[in-house]
């Protein structure tokens, strides 16, 4: 009796690393006040991201999708505008390939 061996073929796995840049950019006189959050999504290959932002105040941005090309990074920024004195913070959170979430990054806006 022979046993045929088939080979088992793995397809790459494709991951995606979170860089969140701080501190975030403030600018205006709280009529309104820009807060601009950046970061760079990395991945290890071409493929699709899904991600949104999450906020402190328990708002959230719409989900945003993103297709890499190419192994690499590349940006993502977010505005979240206020009109009066207020602090808070910002992550960035994956829905696909894997769910992960960003460190928080936190701001501080003091109207004059």
């Amino acid at each position: 009796m022979r046993i045929l061996l088939i080979p088992l073929l793995l397809s790459s796995t494709f991951g995606v690393d979170i860089t969140l840049d701080s501190p975030p950019t403030i600018t205006g006189n709280c009529n309104p006040t820009r807060v601009h959050f950046a970061a760079h999504l990395t991945a290890t290959g071409p493929g699709k991201v899904a991600y949104v932002w999450l906020r402190s105040d328990k708002g959230a941005s719409a989900v945003q999708n993103l297709e890499f090309s190419k192994a690499g990074p590349l940006p993502v920024s977010y505005d979240w505008l206020v009109r009066n004195r207020t602090s808070g913070w910002v992550s960035l959170k994956l829905l696909t390939p894997v769910p992960q979430q960003s460190r928080k990054v936190s701001f501080e806006v003091t109207c004059r």
